[in-house]
Order: C-alpha cells, then sequence, then structure tokens
C-alpha cells in the first residue's frame, strides 16, 4: 500500500467497507472482517508514524467533517460561521467556545444533522447514563458507529489476523454488565449479564457466567472494571478454569495493583478502554506506562482546560467520525493532563493522564482534592484486596472520611494501622479525621452498586440493604 493509499484509509476508512455494513451482519462477513483487518493493521502502524503525519491525518477529517456540516446543516453552518470557524488548520478549532453537556442540550434538536440520501432506518438513539442528572440524546448512522468505534477494541497487537478471524466467525463475547461497547458488538456477544455488583456474589449467577464463559472458549470478557474484579475473586478461589482472549474494562479507572491481580488470575491481558457515551471511544491505556492513554488520535482531538489549583485540566473533546450529532470541544466532565516528552512505548500518539470523574474525588479541608484511586493504592500498599475484601470509603463531610471493612482476616488490625498511616502521609496537615469501622457487609447505594470509594455528595443515596442481604 503506497503512503497516499494509507493516507486515504485512515480519513476516509468508510469507502472501503461493505455498503451494507449494519450490526446484524458482521458475524462471519468476511468483506466486513478482511476491510476490519486491514485497518486494525494500519491503525498499528498509524500509531508510530511522526507527529506532524498524525497531524495531518486529524486535520484533513476535521476538514471533511466541517465541509459536511456547512453544507447539510443550518444550525453547525451558523455556529462555524459566527466564531469564524473554517476548520482550516488544527490550532483553529480554539476560535470554537468549550462546551458542555448541558449546553448541547440547550441547543435543542437542531444539532442533529441528516444527509439528503441517508437511510434514516439506520440512525440510532444513544443516551447518556444520567449520573450527572442531565441526560443527552446522540444520534448515530449505524455503519459509521461500527467503523469508528469497534477497531478501537482490537488494536492491541495480540489480536493476529487468525485470531480476529476466529473471534469474528462466532458468538465469542461474554459482556459482564451494560458497556456501551455492546451494542456495536452485539453479533458476537454470546451472553450480556445485565448484573448489579451483588448479583455476582451469586454463586448460581457465577455457575451461569462459567458455563457461556467455557461455551465460546476462548472467550473475550468485556464489563466495567468494578465487575471484573469482584467475579476475578471467585476465579481467584479455584471456582473455575476459564480459556480467555482479553479481558476489556471500560467505564471506570482501575488500581495498578488492581489490573495485576485480574491479570494473573484470568492468565490474560486486561485492555482498558477509555470511553463516554457521547464520545465513544477516547484513548487505550499503554502497555509500558501503566496508568497512562494514548489518545486515538485517528478519531478524537483531546484538549486539556487548565484548572487554576493544579497542573490537571478538564477534558474537552472533539470527535471526528461523528457526523449525525457533532461532538465538538465537549467537555466529558473527566479531568486529566496531556504529558509531555516521548513514550517508552515508542507510539507518538498523544499521552495523557486520566484523573477521573470530578465527583469521584476525596474533597480536603483546604478545597484540595485526592482522586479516589490513590486511596484504592494506599488500601493495597497497607495489604488489602479489593478484589477479595471488601472496603468501602465514604466521604462523611469535608473533614470526616469512613472506612467500612468487611473482612474475617486475622491479621487486619496491623493492615488497618498500615492504612491509617498511609493516609496520614496522604493528607499530610490537612484537618481530616479518618475513622474505620468493623462491619459485617457493605451496603449499596440506591443504584443497587457497590462501590469502593462514595463522594461527599452521594452520602444521602445510601440504602440499608446490605451486600450480603
Amino acid at each position: 500500500m503506497t503512503p497516499q493509499e494509507k493516507l486515504d484509509w485512515l480519513v476516509s476508512p468508510e469507502k472501503f467497507y461493505p455498503k451494507d455494513l449494519c450490526f446484524e451482519n458482521l458475524r462471519g462477513n468476511r468483506g466486513f472482517i478482511d476491510a476490519f483487518i486491514t485497518h486494525v493493521e494500519l491503525l498499528r502502524e498509524f500509531q508510530f508514524w511522526e507527529k506532524e503525519k498524525i497531524e495531518e491525518v486529524q486535520l484533513l477529517k476535521l476538514r471533511k467533517m466541517v465541509n459536511w456540516l456547512f453544507a447539510h446543516s443550518k444550525f453547525w453552518s451558523d455556529y462555524f460561521k459566527k466564531n469564524n470557524f473554517t476548520g482550516e488548520s488544527l490550532d483553529s478549532i480554539k476560535q470554537l467556545p468549550i462546551i458542555t453537556r448541558t449546553d448541547l442540550i440547550s441547543f435543542g434538536d437542531d444539532i442533529y444533522v441528516t444527509g439528503e440520501n441517508e437511510n434514516i432506518s439506520s440512525l440510532h438513539k444513544k443516551y447518556t447514563s444520567g449520573t450527572s442528572g442531565t441526560i443527552l440524546k446522540t444520534i448515530r448512522d449505524e455503519r459509521d458507529w461500527v467503523i469508528a468505534s469497534f477497531p478501537c477494541l482490537f488494536r492491541n497487537e495480540i489480536f493476529s489476523a487468525d485470531t480476529l478471524k476466529d473471534l469474528f466467525s462466532r458468538r465469542s463475547a461474554v459482556y459482564l454488565g451494560m458497556s456501551g461497547s455492546r451494542t456495536t458488538s452485539r453479533a458476537f456477544i454470546r451472553r450480556l449479564f445485565s448484573i448489579s455488583d451483588v448479583d455476582l456474589d451469586d454463586k448460581k449467577t457465577r455457575e451461569e457466567m462459567y458455563h457461556e464463559i467455557q461455551a465460546a472458549s476462548p472467550a473475550f470478557l468485556v464489563g466495567f472494571a468494578s465487575h471484573i474484579s469482584r467475579f476475578a475473586r471467585y476465579v481467584f478461589e479455584g471456582e473455575a478454569k476459564l480459556s480467555l482472549t482479553a479481558i476489556f474494562i471500560t467505564g471506570e479507572a482501575i488500581a495498578l495493583d488492581e489490573r495485576i491481580f485480574i491479570e494473573k488470575t484470568f492468565g490474560v491481558p486486561v485492555i482498558n478502554i477509555l470511553s463516554t457515551s457521547e464520545t465513544e471511544h477516547i484513548g487505550f491505556e499503554c502497555d509500558k506506562n501503566k496508568e497512562n492513554f494514548h489518545v486515538f488520535s485517528d478519531r478524537i482531538i483531546l484538549e486539556t482546560e487548565k484548572l487554576s489549583a493544579s497542573e490537571e485540566g478538564e477534558i474537552a473533546i472533539t470527535v471526528l467520525d461523528f457526523k449525525n450529532t457533532p461532538i465538538i470541544r465537549y467537555f466529558i466532565q473527566d479531568s486529566g493532563s496531556i504529558l509531555s516528552g516521548s513514550c517508552s512505548c515508542k507510539s507518538n500518539l498523544p499521552l495523557f493522564q486520566f484523573k477521573g470523574r470530578r465527583d469521584e474525588e476525596v474533597v480536603l479541608p483546604s478545597g484540595k482534592k485526592i482522586r479516589s484511586i490513590n486511596l484504592n493504592q494506599r488500601l493495597f500498599s497497607a495489604g488489602f484486596n479489593l478484589a477479595t475484601e471488601q472496603i468501602q470509603i465514604r466521604q462523611e463531610s469535608l473533614n470526616h472520611l469512613k472506612i467500612l471493612i468487611a473482612s474475617k482476616d486475622p491479621v487486619a488490625e496491623k493492615k488497618e494501622t498500615r492504612l491509617l498511616l498511609s493516609l496520614s502521609e496522604l493528607f499530610k496537615d490537612e484537618k481530616i479525621k479518618v475513622e474505620i469501622e468493623r462491619v459485617d457487609s457493605i451496603p449499596l447505594i440506591k443504584e443497587r452498586k457497590y462501590r469502593v470509594f462514595v463522594p461527599l455528595r452521594n452520602s444521602e443515596h445510601y440504602s440499608d440493604k446490605a451486600l450480603n442481604s
């Protein structure tokens, strides 16, 4: 393939996939599988291109999207003109304001765009979860959705062409929970377990999971970090031996020690993808630089708007391949920082540190904030294992942190002492009381979810039901 052919592929991959592509006809579809493998192999190469060539692809895709919106949407055409934006350069995008979910909702239905010859039946509505208090509807073309987001899941080198052909010829996926990628992957899903955290403690449910995973062997397992980690604790105890290809984690931050535990338990790599409902896949965790993410720069422009009190900033995203609901300089309600310098993995895709949701932080009396995943790391350092012990940290007030521990470990007291010392070091001069309480079981929040950390604003969301009730 010539350099120009590669460029054409990356800028307009839709030209090379079957025209009739849809969610239902992916499995065993040779035209799709061949195009997909070519696409994935190009994306693996793309990450090592020079920065200028990577940005050239981004700019060409940005111009392509902007020109399409000028031609098909009065709202977006007026919006661009109002801000003197034409997409002539990547820097020119800063002429547009950064917008929030509330802003998009306030714009009304004019934000949604369909082409003159577009098949309306191929358009799908997708809604955000509403955990932030507001729900946003997005509209996507089925074919565009598959081509844009599906290759993100399989860029890792562990997926050879033969492995992909095998996985895509059958129902090889088992989902624990309602991960967002279930829509595009449904042709390959053998079983989707719509579960809460408490369901994973039911042995009959787990036996069903073991059966389905074994029937799909070698399977790929998909789920939120909390579900996979909880499931792993029972596999670790010897309940089952499972044949997997990989584990995909989306939607939640995961501590490094917890990830290592999952990988050792199942004997396969954990592929950690950062995604949101609005944008789909944003980046993937670097194999060499754990807990940092490379941006999927073929489809995403990522910016951070610096906060006054720290080096991190709010993450703003521009999606280059969703034209029906344009996402342009959009705050995703997560924070992070773009890291300078080169990555040890040699990829030239931007590397960023994902800090997590703004409401997944301990707020200290001074006003400083510490992300909750730091607490997970302190728990591991003290000897606790979140996969095998039930622990919950609740921020009761600005100066009161309560830690609930349901553990029968005879050396728990020593671990508690180490934890208190470690947290004292973390909080330093902050006047915050840390209280440890032994409990028989961990309470659920109203959504019937088990969480290691519950922020201050959620203190009223607790249910009286216990995890093992």
